[in-house]
């Protein structure tokens, strides 16, 4: 029953019982606790806005330097000085050199041989490569380099010898060899009829037509190699329009997250511009210098 009674009491009963409790305690006081509220504010700093100007030099220099990758023909470093800058670490005996030899109606030619010379540790290495009667020839352990190749045809009356620079590539990526495979278009007999004799010599016996001049900033390399170069170069641009859209997604989100990502992504798109990735590395260490904007709420 007394459960039954207590289970009864009524809101009124309850209010007057708070009531009580108030007019015993006296004056109700609110007090703080002293502690600042923080808000965030979502607005870049100027010094952010700054850095993000720089961030858009250093994406426009990679964008540069893209497109000068993409241009194999032109700008500052060409297929070749790109190979030939990866040979000067590639590992000796790990490239292999491939190809046909055609005369000059693209018919295969047979009774030719190749030799092919190269420079290593200062010192000159030959080595014959033998062609079979379809023209085909492969010659495997050989070190990347820039190398000098003759193609020999042995005649009744003359020895016909075309010498052209062939740059052998390196391993790439995680290739254990580098493959380099060319094609010879072996001079016509009208060629080598008009061609000089070797050291000024009236009559001899053998006949040379020396392209090693001609092709000296432009050695004959694997077309695969010159694509790779290409992709390169498109990879660079991609990086660089990352970094723009980054810097436009800063301003518009007003986060300093995008500006430092634009930063990286710029730094990585620079390639050999050495004083440009400077440029992209200062920016990045530039925007862990921004001070965060967090207003104060206080009484």
């Amino acid at each position: 029953m007394a459960e039954e009674e207590e289970n009864n009491t009524s809101p009124n009963q309850e209010k007057d019982y708070l009531t009580d409790i108030i007019e015993e305690s006296g004056d109700v006081v609110f007090a703080s606790s002293n502690v600042l509220l923080k808000i965030e504010k979502r607005e870049l700093h100027s010094r952010a806005k700054w850095i993000s100007v720089l961030i858009l030099f250093v994406a426009m220099s990679g964008f540069l330097n893209g497109l000068d990758y993409a241009s194999p023909d032109s700008g500052l470093i060409r297929p070749d000085e790109f190979v030939y800058a990866l040979t000067a670490g590639a590992p000796e005996n790990s490239a292999i050199f491939s190809g046909t030899v055609l005369d000059d109606n693209g018919n295969p030619m047979e009774n030719v041989s190749i030799n092919i010379q190269w420079q290593q540790n200062n010192t000159w290495l030959s080595k014959q490569i033998p062609v079979d009667e379809n023209g085909f020839f492969e010659q495997e352990n050989l070190t990347p380099a820039l190398t000098r190749v003759d193609v020999i045809k042995d005649g009744p009356e003359y020895k016909d010898v075309l010498t052209v620079p062939v740059l052998l590539s390196p391993p790439a990526l995680f290739e254990p060899y580098g493959f380099t495979e060319i094609n010879f278009i072996f001079p016509s007999e009208n060629e080598f009829e008009s061609s000089e004799c070797e050291a000024g010599e009236g009559n001899c016996t053998i006949r040379y037509v020396d392209l090693r001049d001609e092709l000296k900033e432009d050695p004959l390399m694997d077309n695969r190699a010159a694509g790779l170069y290409v992709m390169v170069g498109f990879f660079f641009m991609g990086i660089a329009t990352i970094s723009f859209i980054f810097v436009g997604l800063a301003f518009r989100t007003q986060m300093i997250a995008f500006v430092r990502g634009a930063a990286l992504m710029a730094f990585f798109s620079m390639g050999h511009y050495y004083m440009a990735c400077l440029f992209g590395l200062f920016a990045l260490a530039l925007t862990f210098a921004v001070p965060k904007q967090n207003p104060l709420l206080q009484d």
